[in-house]
């Protein structure tokens, strides 16, 4: 009998003591919802807790809700919590002053957000647009980016710093839905290292479009799967580790590098840390399904520059499309250079799109180095491709 009431007695005390570890875990990781003082807008602080419908401020391990259509302000240094919503037509915006840093982040669809201080979110979920606008901005994404995660999304970037800080990593565009990142001014960096990829047109179509500023990417997949990815480039400079155009293990990916004319200052492709399917040599590898689609201006086309002892490869069927841009008409027959691979270029089959004129363009390589489009001009009175 005392046996039994010293086990009933121990039973009862853990029963107990678990009870009051699941209420303490329960206060400890806690919903709060925005609602602002006066509703529906108001300033996220680490004391007032008016401005939240649970009367308390979000601490470590607490999810958060900003989806009541108003706007939350943050000017100064927020506590780290777990995960951050942001949805139906609410707003969050950083002033210079303002930083935060959750574990995880959800940008849902009617979601806005405005950043001029430090946003650190450790995964970054984006279904719904956004600009990042501020000179000071630094949105500092740790690990993965999902740009267009069951919801089309753009980001456009005029100034300031959109970076990945952490290795071993993924960057995609296009993931179930349409995502697009809009590149015209600031700082756009990955990293460089192993395990990391920047993938444009993941399980959705991506596009990458950079028209100015200065971007950094690591390994490049345009195309991956079955979806279709574009990198555009029309100014701005771009380095990146190597560009895969079009899945290199499906082929059934569409993925497409398109450089219009002479505005950008340099495009650099300097080094595939990982063998992979193919050879490590390769910084600019174009399968089957890929396309190199160029245009030219009165000051020619920047060319791709594959440096650091790598190669370039164009496998069978691959295609290249040429064309005029910004009203350009050469007066007689030019030749550009478009890519050079001082280490090697390899040309198994690259062939005209169906939709160039082959009595106007042509290509070749030269020295088993360098590709070089040449242009033709049609008789007078005949009708010109331009961009």
């Amino acid at each position: 009998m005392d046996s039994l009431r010293t086990t009933l007695s121990t039973s009862t005390a853990l029963l107990v003591g678990v009870t009051l570890l699941l209420a303490t875990a329960s206060q400890v990781q806690a919903a709060k919802t925005w609602k602002g003082n006066p509703s529906p807008n108001g300033t996220w602080t680490t004391t007032d807790g008016t401005v939240w419908n649970e009367g308390a401020v979000p601490g470590g391990g607490d999810t958060v809700y900003i989806q009541n259509g108003g706007t939350c302000i943050i000017d100064s240094a927020i506590p780290a919590i777990d995960q951050l919503y942001i949805s139906a037509g609410s707003t969050l915006a950083f002033t210079t002053s303002g930083s935060l840093t959750p574990t995880w982040t959800w940008l849902q669809t009617g979601g806005k957000l405005d950043v001029a201080g430090y946003f650190s979110p450790n995964n970054f979920h984006i279904a719904s647009s956004f600009s990042l606008t501020n000179s000071t901005a630094d949105l500092n994404a740790r690990y993965g980016v999902y740009i267009g995660e069951g919801a089309n999304a753009t980001v456009t970037q005029t100034a300031g710093t959109f970076r990945q800080s952490n290795g071993n990593q993924q960057f995609q565009i296009g993931v179930g839905a349409a995502g697009i990142y809009n590149h015209m001014n600031g700082t756009f960096t990955l990293p460089s290292d192993p395990g990391s990829f920047f993938e444009v047109g993941y399980s959705g179509p991506g596009a990458f479009l950079q028209s100015g500023g200065a971007a950094t990417f690591d390994v490049t997949l345009i195309g991956k799967g079955s979806s279709t990815g574009l990198v555009q480039i029309t100014g701005g400079s771009v380095s990146a580790q190597a560009f895969f155009v079009g899945d290199p293990t499906s082929n059934a990916g569409t993925g497409a590098v398109q450089v219009v004319g002479s505005g950008a200052t340099s495009i650099t492709l300097n080094g595939y840390w990982w063998g992979g399917p193919y050879d490590s040599s390769l910084a600019y590898f174009q399968s089957t399904s890929g396309v190199l689609d160029v245009s030219f201006d009165a000051g020619g086309i920047t060319p791709i520059n594959v440096s650091n002892g790598k190669t370039a490869k164009f496998f069978a069927g691959s295609k290249l499309r040429t064309g005029l841009a910004n009203g350009f008409t050469p007066d007689g027959k030019t030749t550009w250079t478009v890519l050079s691979a001082p280490a090697g270029l390899t040309d198994s089959g690259l062939t005209l799109a169906a939709d160039v004129d082959s009595k106007n363009w042509g290509f070749y390589v030269t020295n088993d180095t360098t590709l070089k489009v040449t242009y033709t001009p049609p008789p007078k009175g005949s009708m010109v491709y331009l961009r």
